[in-house]
């Protein structure tokens, strides 16, 4: 039987960059290995099948085959099992009608950040056992289409009574307050931001630490006294230059440790008071993490109360801009667009959304609006367009286009404002999105607030 077994299920295809790899019969031929999809066909039944890997922030498989289709509808919903042991999970089958494509049966499962879609096309009785077989061989690995850099953070003030200080630090890294000092440490750690990849030695973290100083010191006499115990440690270090406080030039020393952590120090000297910001990045160069860093660095401000903190803050590192959104919204990543959306707390179809496209591999694509029409045209959603005008946003040329349509397929028409630019490779899109009926209300609340804080370079 194993041997019977091994004959049908004679291949093993091996992708790095999908972080999957799996068994497959001997008679499908691999005919497109080059990321991001890999296509099978069947000799014989040319029954085609296409893996596309993608990487996903969904909570859930449902949220994640939502976000993927897009509201298109589907139909003979079944599940499946996916791989075995301790990386067992269960995926989802079903079946839906493609533009220009036809029926299509589609296999999407989960596994930590990525979704996996096969997409199948004239399946047969024979290929959907084979490849429901086929699934069950599946083992994952770290994939290289997750070592991404990070291109934008969402941002939420931090404010210590403690240290007199303000911080602004990407929301969803953890943070910690209590080291259990004593009190009698010349150094005082004040607090700590992190964040650890899930089962990953990948970690980034910033720390604000304290320490009494004569008044008389200075933040360059605070430097050369790091920099001099530094020395004695006869440990190797680079000088950096961050912004901080509004000097764009304060000195940080920066040590690679043999172990992988990436560490930078950045004394501040004010009024008796030594602050040193320290960042450490472990395995996670990937991410770039340096212009996080100095997006936190940029932020800190000393003061003796809180201030600016009913707003997120949106960072988008390249194009650089950034957009203050009200605390009354929350935040939802798109990751098949490369979106990110607010959705208003009390009503959750009011939206604001930063959408920016790389043009480059877009052949004869001219901006981001043309690249949301066609997707709208694919999902079948029928759009009114209402108006175009020219504007400007943070001193840019832009283009201003009002549309209607049922663009979340749930029944309900929605007004969307798409604020468009591009600048050099990138195509922008801010969108305002509400309730026809609600549009001019939601607009004035919160809308035009969120465009008005839009600041680029």
């Amino acid at each position: 039987f194993f041997f019977f077994l091994w004959l049908i299920m004679g291949k093993t295809f091996k992708s790095s960059f999908a972080g999957i790899s799996f068994e497959y019969p001997n008679y499908w031929e691999l005919q497109g290995d080059q990321p991001p999809q890999y296509a099978f066909v069947t000799k014989g039944e040319q029954v085609l099948i296409v893996l596309a890997p993608s990487p996903m922030d969904a909570s859930n498989l449902e949220e994640a085959i939502d976000a993927s289709l897009g509201g298109m509808p589907r139909s003979n919903n079944k599940e499946f099992v996916v791989s075995s042991g301790s990386s067992e999970t269960t995926g989802k089958s079903f079946e839906v009608n493609v533009p220009g494509q036809g029926h299509i049966k589609m296999y999407i499962f989960k596994y930590k950040k990525l979704v996996y879609m096969f997409q199948v096309q004239g399946e047969t009785t024979r290929s959907e056992r084979e490849l429901l077989d086929a699934m069950k061989t599946i083992t994952f690995s770290r994939a290289d289409i997750c070592n991404q850099p990070v291109t934008s953070i969402n941002c939420k003030s931090y404010f210590s009574s403690k240290g007199n200080f303000q911080i602004s630090v990407s929301s969803d890294w953890n943070i910690k307050e209590d080291f259990g000092q004593s009190g009698n440490e010349s150094c005082k750690r004040i607090v700590k931001f992190s964040y650890q990849e899930d089962g990953e030695d990948i970690s980034l973290s910033l720390t604000v630490s304290t320490q009494k100083l004569p008044l008389s010191v200075t933040t360059k006499e605070f430097c050369t006294m790091i920099q001099n115990h530094i020395c004695k440690s006869g440990i190797k270090y680079a000088i950096k230059k961050e912004e901080i406080l509004e000097q764009p030039n304060t000195t940080c020393f920066a040590i690679d440790k043999p172990n992988g952590t990436k560490c930078c120090y950045c004394p501040i000297a004010y009024e008796g008071t030594g602050y040193i910001l320290t960042t450490k990045s472990q395995n996670a160069d990937f991410m770039v993490p340096r212009r996080m860093f100095s997006q936190f660095l940029r932020s800190f401000t000393l003061t003796s109360s809180p201030f600016d903190t009913k707003y997120h803050q949106y960072v988008n590192f390249e194009p650089y801009f950034t957009a203050k959104i009200p605390i009354n919204f929350d935040i939802k990543s798109i990751e098949m667009m490369g979106a990110t959306q607010y959705l208003h707390n009390d009503d959750k179809n009011v939206s604001f959304t930063a959408f920016v496209l790389d043009l480059t591999h877009l052949q004869g694509l001219p901006d981001v609006y043309t690249f949301l029409a066609m997707n709208w045209q694919q999902a079948q959603i029928n759009v009114e367009h209402v108006s175009t005008t020219k504007t400007t946003i943070s001193g840019r040329n832009a283009t201003n286009v009002i549309v209607k349509g049922d663009f979340e397929k749930n029944g309900i028409l929605f007004q969307s404002q798409i604020t468009y630019f591009n600048t050099g490779k990138y195509s922008v899109a801010l969108i305002w999105q509400s309730p026809v009926g609600k549009f001019l209300e939601a607009w004035n609340g919160a809308g035009n607030q969120i465009f008005s804080s839009v600041e680029c370079e």
